[in-house]
């Protein structure tokens, strides 16, 4: 099932710029810790410009990337 849904998959690779742009997001929103992880998928969501973005956190997801919003979904 894996290989099935990585072969359906584009990867995308954080970069330096990637990682300072999720801090400095999380740090306008005066938040941290583990929603990092949050700011780096929508990170890579913009970077490949992804027509959709699946997450149960729609409320993280939300709030980290209101300019995202139209493309938030639960799966």
């Amino acid at each position: 099932m894996l290989q099935s849904v990585r072969s359906n998959l584009n990867i995308v690779r954080p970069t330096t710029d990637d990682y300072f742009e999720a801090v400095v997001q999380l740090t306008k929103l005066n938040l941290g810790g583990p929603l990092i992880y949050d700011a780096l998928l929508l990170q890579a969501a913009r970077k490949v410009n992804a027509d959709t973005i699946y997450t149960c956190d729609l409320k993280h997801f939300h709030e980290l990337a209101p300019d995202l919003a139209s493309r938030i979904r639960t799966p």
